[in-house]
């Protein structure tokens, strides 16, 4: 059993699972999403990013400005483009993520992970873009749907929360394909699949599903259980959550794992338990939150 970091003496527990050979599928899924590494990883190597970096960092720091500025080729979105690079090449664990005051006071994030660099570069969120190009959402949630069925299939395997509950809300639903599957072997839910309304105008109709069109950043519809399995961090988005179940209900997300998970932002947002119920893939966890 694992106990993951506390926070003023709450522990996040995790309960054992049986543990299963998942290196097929985990295999299967690294190759299919191994296109763009390369590609990043080849460039980087041509405009000698990892040179500039040693070369120019100061105690270790340097920002995407800063190796622009060294590049002979400029354009005036290049600090943007380069800094979509080193997210990726630190998700790889070739660089590190930090922060640095400047002289005048203000941080200047070295990679960032909170700044969306889809709005950044093309003005609109990535899902305000998607309800204007119906052949990118299409394919987006194409994507979205075969990835959930490989989780959710697993998951339903080795999780059994969803046992005695009357309402499920799939926040971030898509077509309900989740959904679809959860009430085949939980028959007795009722079950909302929640999304953008360019989603749900797209969502084909089940017989026991009710899709329903909105925001999540405004109000989420109520249900025992909030199926979040997108890795959100959006207080707005979790305070909506929390305000959706009742007192006994909790939310259900699904998440990668790491050693420094922590209540963070769920506790801002209201929450007070948060218990590891089990792994899927190994690095998948399910965790339920409550009140």
């Amino acid at each position: 059993m694992d106990t993951y970091n506390n926070e003023k003496g709450n522990n996040i527990m995790e309960i054992p699972t049986p543990q299963t050979d998942d290196s097929d599928t985990l295999l299967a899924m690294v190759l299919g999403a191994n296109m763009v590494f390369p590609a990043v990883l080849n460039a980087a190597i041509e405009l000698n990013l990892f040179e500039i970096i040693a070369k120019e960092s100061n105690d270790g720091f340097t920002s995407a400005i800063e190796i622009a500025s060294k590049l002979q080729a400029q354009h005036s979105d290049l600090p943007n483009r380069l800094e979509r690079m080193l997210c990726m090449r630190a998700s790889y664990s070739l660089l590190s993520v930090s922060t640095r005051t400047n002289d005048n006071g203000s941080n200047e994030a070295i990679i960032d992970p909170e700044i969306d660099l889809f709005k950044k570069v093309n003005g609109i969120s990535k899902y305000e873009y998607f309800g204007k190009d119906q052949q990118i959402n299409r394919l987006f949630n194409k994507s979205m749907t075969d990835t959930c069925n490989v989780h959710i299939k697993r998951v339903l395997d080795i999780y059994k929360g969803f046992e005695g509950l009357s309402t499920s809300v799939d926040v971030g639903g898509g077509n309900g394909q989740s959904l679809k599957l959860i009430i085949a072997k939980y028959p007795s839910i009722k079950a909302i699949n929640f999304d953008l309304p360019q989603v749900i105008d797209n969502a084909p109709p089940f017989t026991d599903i009710e899709h329903v069109g909105g925001s999540m950043f405004e109000s989420i519809p109520k249900g025992d259980a909030i199926i979040l399995k997108i890795d959100e961090q959006c207080i707005e988005i979790l305070r909506n959550c929390h305000k959706a179940i009742p007192p006994n209900g909790k939310l259900v997300e699904g998440k990668e794992l790491q050693k420094n998970t922590s209540l963070g932002k769920q506790k801002q947002a209201g929450f007070s338990k948060l218990q590891v119920v089990c792994r899927a893939f190994s690095i998948v966890g399910v965790m339920e939150l409550y009140k």
